[in-house]
């Protein structure tokens, strides 16, 4: 268990081949940086669906999930739950 934040550097987790973070609900833009150094350094980041989901004060971001870490995964999440897709199927 690696327990990351603002103060992590990058250097230490270039040990690791694979970071499994599932639940980085919470994302600052330090984290984000050390992150985006990992996968840059050829690491392989493994994230939840709900990365980024909220800002230090537990406020919803308004920018697509996984927030500060879409450019390092590639990813834009459009829909997360039942509700989204109930109600597209809906439409």
């Amino acid at each position: 268990v690696l327990y990351i934040n603002d103060g992590t550097d990058p250097e230490e987790l270039r040990k690791y081949p694979v970071l499994i973070y599932p639940h980085a609900l919470i994302l600052t833009e330090k984290r984000a940086e050390v992150l985006k150094a990992y996968v840059q350094d050829g690491g392989t980041l493994i994230i939840g669906a709900r990365t980024g989901q909220k800002d230090m004060n537990g406020h919803c971001v308004m920018a697509p999930m996984p927030g500060l870490l879409k450019n390092v995964s590639q990813s834009d999440v459009q829909e997360f739950t039942l509700w989204d897709l109930r109600m597209k199927q809906l439409r």
